[in-house]
């Protein structure tokens, strides 16, 4: 029983030291410019990033203060946690939003 379960740990350990993600010091840093879309609580985006070279719209969670005012429209470069899930709104129950991210590092170009 005892062996049993040393081994149960130590193959997750393995697994989870295998896990990769978007956050570890390798991973591209993506530019863009960050705008305001409105309250989310009236349907809006909230703070969002437009990437340049995709033109993807990422919801950023854990925007510095220095960025949240209405006029906010600064160029960044920034890494993320991608949280796996999407933005969505009551009024297009089906509609597929931006995707939701936590920042790791936010830098002003």
């Amino acid at each position: 029983m005892k062996s049993a379960a040393s081994i149960l740990l130590l193959v997750t350990v393995l697994f989870t030291a295998c896990k990769k993600s978007n956050t570890e010091p390798g991973a591209p840093e993506v530019s863009g410019f960050i705008k305001y879309g409105g309250d989310p609580a009236a349907d809006g985006r909230g703070y969002y990033l437009l990437a340049d070279s995709t033109h993807e719209v990422l919801s950023l969670q854990n925007l510095p203060a220095e960025y949240r005012h209405n006029d906010v429209n600064v160029r960044v470069a920034v890494r993320f946690f991608d949280t796996g899930k999407t933005l969505t709104t009551e009024m297009l129950p089906g509609a597929t939003g931006p995707r939701i991210v936590v920042l790791h590092s936010i830098r002003k170009l």
